[in-house]
């Protein structure tokens, strides 16, 4: 059982053509069953970043503004456990409870509606390898799929009108991490250590969706989007119920399917238990 709270800092994020800087906020819930070995999680986000409705023209694509983001819901279950080993799967669901996307003009005139209504489906499997008390490596793969699309409107000269159905991309997540405790938590010592490196990659699993009216084209027009990243960070044990995690992350690679220059990410976790420090 746990509460958290995750923040991240990205610099450069391509929402704009010369980038721009958000702040995303996370707060979460997680509650298990059957003796720790099923769970459920609840994810909160919202962040300060692009503000959902544009303007169009010189000087447009606004300001900053803070947006509620899409609800999250998992279901997780323990598979396999042993003292070195464990594994586990579930599913998640993402809601559409983010604001839909305007675009108009300085006056007022309505150019572009993306209406947000596409709920992801994101099945995962995980494990967990600890040959001692003081090496850990963990790693991830999840699928995100869009299960309905959004549908999206456009002014043709006669207001608002349905021009199709945008649909996110498919995504295959694929993260590993390790770590060591270099100072472990106990009776004496109320604060543990472990440097931490993760790699994180990501790929789109077909291109992007598109809609046209006329001369207007709405969507990704380019290829599919391919991206590595790397966490240098560490985690903190302080006392029997509370991790904090820090960490920087860099892009590998570059190039247009870069994410964001940089960032920062913080996450505090509290378990009202004191169980499963680790």
């Amino acid at each position: 059982d746990r509460v958290y709270f995750r923040y991240s800092f990205l610099n450069g994020v391509p929402f704009a053509p010369s980038g721009i800087d958000m702040d995303r906020f996370t707060p979460g819930i997680e509650r298990t069953f059957a003796g720790g070995m099923l769970s459920a999680e609840l994810r909160v986000p919202f962040a300060a970043t692009l503000d959902s409705n544009i303007m169009a023209g010189p000087g447009g694509f606004g300001g900053h503004n803070v947006e509620f983001g899409n609800v999250a819901l998992f279901g997780k279950m323990l598979l396999y456990a042993t003292d070195a080993v464990a594994f586990s799967g579930g599913v998640g669901v993402t809601l559409p409870t983010a604001d839909d996307v305007n675009v108009r003009l300085a006056n007022g005139t309505s150019l572009v509606r993306v209406a947000n209504q596409s709920v992801h489906l994101k099945p995962y499997f995980s494990g967990l390898y600890t040959p001692n008390e003081r090496f850990f490596a963990q790693g991830f793969l999840e699928v995100d799929t869009d299960l309905n699309g959004n549908a999206t409107f456009a002014n043709t000269g006669t207001g608002l009108t349905p021009i199709g159905r945008l649909n996110d991309a498919s995504y295959l997540f694929a993260d590993l991490g390790i770590g060591y405790w270099l100072q472990q938590r106990n009776d004496c010592n109320p604060i543990g250590i472990a440097p931490t490196v993760e790699l994180h990659y990501n790929t789109s699993l077909q291109a992007a969706d598109s809609v046209t009216a006329g001369a207007l084209q709405l969507g990704n027009f380019g290829s599919n989007v391919e991206a590595l990243n790397l966490t240098v960070g560490a985690t903190l044990e302080l006392g029997h119920s509370t991790n904090l995690s820090m960490g920087y992350i860099t892009p590998i690679g570059g190039g247009a399917d870069q994410q964001f220059d940089g960032g920062f990410r913080v996450m505090f976790d509290y378990r009202p238990t004191g169980a499963g420090a680790h």
